[in-house]
């Protein structure tokens, strides 16, 4: 079972109040909290009391003899410290020491450290609920109240008898009234990095949330890590963890990814919409550059879909020393195909017109590797004016122009880069935004819906940020703190 200890600066009215005997606020919680250790902080004045009747100490000894409750009895001694309103001092040094006590004596939960927030001068309860507030310690403040609920007066009588005052103490009487309450004090780091990680989910930092979050206190990053974990697999496409972390976090996995990651479809709706987070970030050059493995992506979906047609089934398959594999158009298959195959027909002539426009012999054509050029030529081969021109646009205005500038160059890619870029032919240049239409506009020609889905990562942080509002409010943050 875990230890139980007390923290606590030494007041005027400790251990029993000349003025009413009555306990002291620290007595008092020793008397109702029965901790298994106490440390008691000394300043010169106090000290030199302790030195004189050794008040304070003997005032533990009677009680662990009263009650038969041991309690280890610690006395932090600071005989220098004479100004005690000093709030910087005892900040600092109340830290130091408190970090020291939760190490030695293995403390892992706030309700197994007491702090006496009042016993002391102005300067150390307050340093005190300031530390707990903003200095992320793991603790209980406990306050406690004046007998009557009137305070008394802090003398130290040269005559100060603690014997006598023991015997006339009335909170020794059973049943006597527990005047402890522990303070329900806002963690008000734990609030600051809470509404920070929230700030990262609306820009979708998940990587920056992930790190913050695990720096919240247990309580609130239990409930909050599955949701960021999910955020920052999705947004690099380790999407089998993302999906796990889904489960985790109690998601319907239905809910979260718009077209459902078992179909190959799922996989390149993901990467588009990675895409888009790199937009939303402000990372327009790495938006751009990334936008070729898509454009490819989207073309192959767009053959299948209009002409019924899967790439894949004319290429074969070249497999690297590393392990790694690319698919390569099969010649044989595309321009010595047997009779019926439709498909096959539709690609010999297009690359035939495609060696036309390129001015080469068919017999010299070597295609290599799938890519957007020659996807782009099947299409503009194949497909009426209603496919060809949006993906003709995509390929020669965003692919050709602006992503072989990006990816090539060193330039500073803004909004006036690229829309001074795609500006030609007396057209208007697009801006990112406009460049993001025209790729939903092909991705609807390759059968994804051109409305839902696409905001599903917004959807998803509205998810992750109910969860971050949920771990707070059962932490003890007001219901209204995080809210939009």
């Amino acid at each position: 079972m875990a230890r139980k200890v007390l923290f606590s600066p030494v007041g005027g009215t400790d251990p029993i109040s000349a003025d009413n005997a009555r306990d002291g606020s620290m007595l008092h919680i020793l008397r109702k909290r029965l901790p298994d250790a106490v440390y008691l902080y000394l300043s010169s004045e106090m000290l030199e009391l302790q030195e004189k009747d050794q008040r304070y100490t003997r005032a533990v000894e009677k009680l662990c003899a009263e009650t038969g409750h041991p309690i280890d009895c610690h006395v932090i001694e600071r005989p220098d410290l004479r100004n005690v309103q000093e709030f910087d001092v005892f900040y600092w040094d109340f830290r130091r020491e408190i970090l020291g006590i939760i190490e030695r004596e293995g403390l892992r939960a706030a309700k197994d450290l007491l702090v006496n927030t009042s016993s002391g001068t102005p300067a150390m309860k307050n340093a005190l609920v300031v530390l707990n507030a903003l200095g992320g310690l793991k603790c209980t403040l406990v306050q406690v109240s004046a007998p009557g609920r009137k305070m008394g007066t802090h003398t130290h009588p040269a005559d100060y008898d603690l014997d006598k005052l023991w015997e006339l103490d009335e909170d020794r009487e059973p049943g006597s009234e527990d005047r402890t309450k522990d303070v329900r004090s806002q963690n008000l780091l734990g609030l600051s990095n809470l509404q920070t990680v929230r700030n990262f989910i609306d820009s979708y930092d998940y990587e920056a949330a992930w790190e913050l979050g695990k720096t919240l206190p247990p309580e609130i990053s239990e409930g909050i890590m599955p949701f960021l974990r999910l955020g920052r697999a999705r947004v690099t496409l380790s999407l089998r963890e993302a999906e796990q972390a889904c489960a985790d976090a109690g998601l319907d996995p239905a809910d979260v990814f718009p077209v459902p990651l078992s179909d190959p479809a799922g996989k390149v709706f993901e990467y588009a919409l990675c895409c888009d987070v790199r937009r939303k970030r402000g990372e327009l050059a790495d938006f751009i550059r990334s936008l070729t493995p898509l454009i490819t992506e989207l073309f192959e979906l767009v053959i299948e879909k209009q002409l019924s047609i899967r790439i894949h089934d004319y290429c074969t398959v070249r497999k690297f020393s590393n392990g790694a594999s690319r698919y390569e158009w099969d010649q044989n298959k595309i321009f010595s195909h047997a009779s019926g195959d439709a498909g096959a027909a539709i690609l010999s002539k297009a690359f035939r017109d495609y060696c036309a426009e390129k001015k080469i012999s068919p017999e010299r054509l070597r295609l290599g590797s799938i890519s957007s050029d020659h996807l782009a030529a099947i299409i503009d081969s194949a497909c009426g004016d209603e496919v060809r021109t949006p993906v003709r646009e995509l390929r020669k205005r965003v692919e050709q122009t602006i992503r072989n500038a990006a990816a090539h160059e060193i330039v500073s890619v803004d909004e006036e880069f690229i829309m001074q870029l795609t500006g030609f032919n007396g057209q208007k240049g697009l801006d990112s935004a406009g460049i993001w239409r025209l790729v939903r506009n092909v991705a609807s020609l390759a059968g994804f819906s051109r409305e839902i889905g696409w905001q599903s990562y917004d959807h998803m942080n509205r998810l992750i940020k109910d969860a971050l509002r949920t771990a707070g409010v059962n932490s003890g943050f007001a219901a209204d703190v995080l809210q939009d």
